[in-house]
């Protein structure tokens, strides 16, 4: 092969025994609070970012291998004591966090006296920012495990306590999990496809009302946890986390709302290409023969379809592609996965290819995130290499649209053409549509648990039945949709609260930028580099803004529609041409 399908973890460590030694040795170290505070600010800083960046190290070999193994329990016992290692480094956080809130004149005043501080700008500005909105650390270490407890409660009911309904399926009885469900709908005919879905429905209509009371629990704690740290509602912690403010979801969902009519269009063109008079949710996921694709002939097309970025773009990329940072293929005891595992020390990609060109699609996006690391650490040191989770899809969702782009360019037939198109169209309802569905359907129960007047089961199915029916024009919405609710794993995922309108977001953005390049707008291509190299050295939306993008106007997250609307006239065109012919 041209391309390397297996990680170069040599960056890291050279094998896992001088791993395993190095771990010891930093296991055995004393991390002497005491002595800690006895150090200048400026030392205490310099030497907590050199120790969370060896941390660092240990911590993306292990967490890597561990996937690319499961089964291996020397990396499963050594996440115990990288942990632990973590928690003593959080401890000396706290002495810097404690020395940096005592500032009492403004932050530019306070470093103009102290300019060898200067370097760590952002660090004093993210502290200083959540003063006033100091969480009470006991509280929340108290709330945490019921958190835990909830989430493993619902992955519990739907993994392992589902009560699957049994179904005559080609011929076949077959039992519908929540595992096999999709799989099962994806090939499937338009008959079978109703009843696999009423089928399914029915056993998660069985775990609702437990599911709705697990959800009210869940957003009462967050509540609980906004009030305690000065906030008035769970969005507002959420976005003050990342430095956002509510200008930001409050434009993006009125927006949204005013161009409900493209996603209308596609939809009755949909139907039209159908050939249906009523199409239900289970029609419009046709299915298409997987185009196969070596990965060699994969990479070429990222290269390819990546070109619009400029030279110094595609060097990054294939010194990245030499340096071996990719595990590409399945095997026995692998995560079956995908992700970029974001370091200062070398991007890891894992992933899980079939050959087929969708995973193509998948190397652009995880490469995106990988060039993005590579420029951050080319341009910034390592207290400034993470940024805020906002931010950090828009790299990867560009690479991906300019990946559709770069195969519509080269479709040869306006069949294939009208393929890739209504892919690209599909990703932008998934990311945007659906997503502040999901958003809206949590900002319901949110407002509720404010005025402690929880939501009961029913007005948690009457509304979600309402936003399903708004978001899905023209499809008919059988009664039993109104359960869909209940598979959004994003609501019992971790710590996160509104975590769906970042995709929207990440996807409109992407959106914008990748055809601004594509239509060689003055400027974009180099904003965007430019924001490429920012990492965690400004504030979230002074870095958008270096790109171009100021989310508080109305005209950027509306050109992002517009560019979806362009897309769903190209697949009308190409629709209707077909018909007439």
């Amino acid at each position: 092969m041209k391309y390397k399908t297996n990680i170069n973890f040599t960056s890291f460590f050279k094998n896992d025994e001088t791993f395993t030694n190095h771990l010891k040795q930093l296991e055995t170290e004393n991390f002497d609070i005491e002595e800690f505070k006895k150090k200048s600010l400026k030392d205490q800083l310099d030497w907590y970012f050199a120790k969370y960046l060896e941390w660092e190290k240990f911590y993306s070999y292990n967490e890597v291998n561990s996937d690319l193994d499961l089964e291996n329990q020397n990396y499963n016992q050594n996440k115990d004591i990288i942990n632990k290692i973590k928690t003593k480094l959080d401890e000396l956080k706290k002495v810097i966090n404690r020395e940096i809130l005592n500032i009492n004149i403004p932050l530019d005043e306070y470093l103009e006296k102290n300019p060898d501080l200067k370097e760590y700008y952002m660090t004093f500005y993210n502290v200083l920012r959540k003063k006033k909105h100091s969480e009470d650390s006991i509280l929340f270490a108290k709330m945490l495990p019921y958190i835990s407890r909830i989430n493993s409660l619902y992955s519990t009911i739907m993994n392992v306590e589902f009560p699957s309904k049994e179904i005559i399926f080609r011929g076949e009885p077959v039992k519908l999990t929540t595992s096999n469900y999709n799989r099962l709908m994806l090939n499937a005919s338009s008959e079978e496809k109703a009843a696999l879905a009423s089928t399914y429905f029915a056993s998660l209509a069985k775990v609702n009302k437990t599911v709705s009371n697990l959800l009210n629990m869940r957003y009462q704690i967050f509540q609980d946890l906004a009030e305690d740290a000065g906030y008035n509602s769970i969005l507002e912690h959420t976005l003050g986390d990342d430095d956002l403010n509510l200008a930001i979801t409050d434009n993006l969902l009125k927006t949204t709302n005013l161009h409900l009519d493209a996603l209308k269009k596609y939809y009755s063109l949909k139907k039209q290409t159908l050939g249906l008079e009523k199409m239900h949710f289970y029609d419009s996921r046709d299915s298409k023969t997987e185009v196969k694709m070596s990965f060699d002939d994969a990479i070429d097309n990222v290269i390819n379809a990546l070109t619009p970025l400029g030279p110094t773009y595609i060097e990054h990329l294939k010194a990245l592609l030499n340096t071996g940072i990719m595990d590409v293929y399945p095997r026995e005891n692998k995560y079956l996965g995908g992700y970029h595992f974001r370091n200062y020390t070398q991007s890891l990609i894992v992933m899980n290819s079939h050959d087929y060109q969708k995973d193509s699609y998948t190397m652009a996006h995880e490469l995106g995130h990988a060039v993005n690391a590579s420029f951050i650490k080319e341009n910034q040191k390592f207290s400034n290499f993470h940024f805020s989770n906002f931010l950090s899809e828009v790299a990867s969702l560009t690479n991906e649209i300019l990946m559709a782009n770069y195969y519509l360019e080269k479709a040869s037939t306006d069949t294939e053409k009208e393929i890739i198109l209504e892919q690209k169209i599909k990703k932008f309802i998934a990311n945007v549509y659906n997503s502040m569905m999901w958003f809206e359907f949590e900002d319901n129960i949110c407002r509720a648990i404010k005025t402690r007047r929880p939501l009961t089961t029913d007005a948690m199915l009457s509304i979600y039945q309402e936003l399903y029916i708004k978001y899905n024009p023209e499809v008919v919405v059988d009664d039993y949709l109104k359960y869909g609710y209940i598979t959004r794993l994003h609501y019992f995922l971790g710590y996160y609260r509104y975590y769906n309108f970042q995709y929207a977001t990440g996807i409109i953005m992407a959106t914008k930028i990748a055809n601004d390049i594509k239509n060689n707008i003055p400027g974009s291509k180099e904003k965007y580099l430019e924001f490429l190299k920012t990492g965690g050295s400004l504030k979230t939306l002074d870095a958008l803004k270096v790109a171009g993008l100021d989310l508080t106007d109305d005209k950027i997250i509306a050109d992002g529609f517009k560019y979806f609307q362009e897309d769903v006239a190209s697949y009308e065109k190409l629709v209707l041409q077909r018909k007439n012919n």
